[in-house]
């Protein structure tokens, strides 16, 4: 994973045009640390990831790819509580709602 961001976190700042020294400064972090996390050597803490992304402009999501899972399921539990405190009918028609969105076409 560490490879993954830091190629990402790269790849972003070149799209962007933007200098290693640039990103380093407007974070606020060494230009060492920076090439240290592009190259994979290093997995920025929580607040320095903030930070990076906030200096390049971007959504996390760009950055971390498909490597948050949990957030989908995070999700889907608080949807599932949701529907848990919905009374009888309202929950029975979710289900149908649900089922019509996942029927596959030769159903």
């Amino acid at each position: 994973m560490n490879n993954y961001i830091g190629s990402q976190i790269k790849k972003i700042r070149k799209e962007k045009k933007m200098k290693r020294a640039k990103l380093a400064e407007a974070a606020g972090i060494s230009l060492n640390y920076i090439g240290a996390i592009e190259r994979g050597e290093k997995l920025p803490k929580l607040l320095t990831f903030i930070k990076i992304i906030n200096a390049l402009e971007v959504d996390a999501n760009l950055i971390l790819g498909n490597n948050i899972v949990l957030h989908e399921k995070a999700q889907w539990s608080e949807l599932y509580e949701k529907i848990e405190n919905l009374d009888a009918f309202e929950r029975q028609r979710a289900y149908e709602i649900l089922k019509l969105l996942t029927k596959s076409k030769d159903d």
